[in-house]
């Protein structure tokens, strides 16, 4: 019996062993799935956002570092800076004391230089983030700094010989930059690029060369940009060549030749339009704000150099050119390819505002009476055409050309304009031709319902379109008298014009302005008309106006459940 016992303790004890371990098992396998959760939600997030969030997006959202910005990079930099103007300072102090000859003036420059590169590589070895670039920067300078020095003060090498080797020293700092993938070491290089034909020039126009030279340092800049998306060197790059051409253009240009300068200035166009909007947002796969500003301001000062650029030499071209640039940038937004819808149509209206900007300015200088006035019609209908089938803000900008394309036909001189005769004749197809372009827009509006206030180019159609009338009255009939009464038949008719298919297709709007016309033929009678009109032009007038008012009441009482309805 005491054996079965001991034999039931024992089976007793493994199962319970069994039913903790069962149990430990399952804490093991919740806790695992915790701790695995999380991480697996972590992969698909970063994952997420490494897909639809560039990493240089993220930065934006790092939390500022005081000690990070200030303490280890200007002060750092500031501090390299020191080196170079102490440098300078020694090197004035020892040889003005005549401590050293030329020759060892120039050996100690390159040999300082070298050692200050070798630092800098040395920190770069080390993996530091801050010292290496502005360290190897500042060592590039003091050997450029001594190479120009050999020329200048001692005459120890030629002009040419100073160009390609100042020329060669900023092509090696820039291909290290590239490598490297820093900005400040560009930064260097450009500065020495443009330093070097500055320094070595004697006052000669040279501006073919100089333009030549500009152009392959831009192209070197463009070669660096495929695998570096800087957002700051960009605008430097930018700036300084239109900084450069414009004091040339300001001090030159009246005793140098237009192929050069317009090469480069078309260059640059395209340069920086094909980084910003290809290779740019190739990289960085997103449509940066400081792109969109760099082009702002390369298609305004551009376009504004190549207008003035043409009307010194070819000023009857000077329309021309500015189209050809709309066309460009028109060009370009058709090929381009923004990831995400919002960037797209910004980029869209902001260089659809230029292009279009360019095009009225062309057309302000290209023509003048009859034809500026119908190139803003056909430009005013294009525009709202295509914009209320895609853009708002395509829409809101055409509103604008709209202004400029009335105030035009209301303005000029419309007796000299009119051929033919009582609403056969050019002046009146001028105000019709505006409506038209309108009323197409109405059309072509309400159906796709992007802009909410569509209605209102029909009501500035039907306006035009009377005004147009009232005003082909004024100059077809002579005798004032019977001018006024024509003036009031102008408006009957356009009133019965909008009343009649307001009432058979229950158009409400049609009504209201039937009756907006009425109120004025009104005011026109009791205003003016009584006032100034012979008996008879009064007796006529009044019966025929008193009429009309009649009836459009009997309409109104007749159709009056359709008006409810409505």
């Amino acid at each position: 019996m005491a054996t079965k016992k001991e034999l039931k303790e024992v089976q007793d004890k493994i199962l319970f062993l069994e039913t903790e371990l069962t149990s430990l098992k399952e804490k093991v396998k919740l806790l695992s799935n915790e701790k695995t959760v999380p991480v697996k939600q972590d992969v698909v997030i970063a994952s997420a956002e490494t897909i639809s969030v560039p990493p240089e997006k993220n930065k934006l959202f790092q939390k500022f570092n005081f000690e990070q910005l200030f303490g280890a990079n200007l002060i750092g930099k500031t501090g390299f800076v020191a080196i170079i103007l102490a440098f300078i300072w020694f090197l004035d102090f020892a040889f003005s004391n005549y401590w050293i000859n030329e020759s060892g003036r120039i050996f100690i420059g390159i040999f300082s230089a070298f050692a200050i590169i070798f630092g800098g590589l040395y920190f770069a070895k080390k993996n530091s983030e801050l010292i290496p670039a502005p360290m190897i920067g500042t060592g590039f300078s003091i050997l450029y700094l001594s190479v120009f020095a050999a020329f200048r003060f001692y005459g120890l090498i030629n002009s040419i010989e100073t160009f390609v080797m100042l020329s060669l020293i900023a092509l090696i700092l820039a291909i290290l930059s590239n490598v490297s993938k820093s900005e400040v070491l560009y930064g260097f290089s450009f500065l020495g690029s443009i330093l070097s034909p500055l320094l070595l020039s004697t006052g000669e126009n040279s501006y073919r060369f100089f333009f030549t030279y500009l152009f392959f340092v831009n192209i070197l800049f463009l070669w660096i940009s495929k695998q570096n998306p800087w957002k700051i060197t960009p605008f430097i790059v930018l700036i300084t060549n239109l900084v450069l051409y414009n004091v040339w253009q300001f001090n030159k240009i009246a005793v140098s030749q237009f192929m050069f300068p317009f090469v480069y200035l078309m260059s640059l166009i395209g340069i920086f339009l094909y980084r910003e909007l290809f290779l740019m947002i190739a990289k960085r796969n997103l449509l940066h704000a400081s792109s969109i500003v760099l082009l702002v301001i390369l298609i305004l000062t551009s376009s504004s150099d190549l207008g003035y650029l043409f009307y010194q030499f070819y000023p009857s071209f000077q329309a021309h050119i500015l189209l050809v640039i709309a066309s460009i940038l028109f060009f370009v937004l058709s090929k381009v390819q923004v990831p995400n819808f919002q960037e797209k149509e910004r980029l869209l209206s902001i260089l659809s505002f230029l292009g279009l900007g360019l095009v009225v300015l062309a057309l302000t200088i290209q023509f003048e009476g009859k034809q500026i006035t119908i190139s803003f019609i056909v430009l005013a209908t294009l525009v709202s055409v295509f914009g209320v089938s895609r853009s708002v803000g395509l829409v809101i900008f055409s509103l604008f050309i709209w202004f400029l394309a009335l105030i035009s036909l209301f303005f000029n001189d419309s007796s000299s304009i009119a051929t033919g005769i009582f609403i056969l004749n050019t002046r009146f197809l001028l105000y019709a031709f505006a409506s038209i372009g309108l009323f197409l827009t109405y059309y072509i509006g309400k159906e796709k319902k992007i802009f909410p206030q569509i209605q209102w180019f029909v009501f500035t159609g039907i306006a035009v379109l009377i005004i147009g009338t009232l005003v082909d009255t004024h100059y077809s009939i002579t005798d004032r008298y019977y001018r006024n009464l024509g003036y009031s038949y102008v408006l009957a008719f356009y009133a019965i014009v909008l009343l009649v298919p307001g009432f058979l297709y229950s158009h409400a709007s049609l009504r209201k302005g039937g009756i907006v016309v009425i109120l004025l033929l009104i005011a026109k009678l009791y205003l003016y008309d009584i006032w100034t009109m012979s008996i008879i032009v009064k007796i006529i007038a009044g019966f025929s106006l008193g009429t009309g008012l009649v009836l459009t009441s009997i309409f109104y009482e007749k159709f009056k459940n359709k008006i409810l309805g409505d």
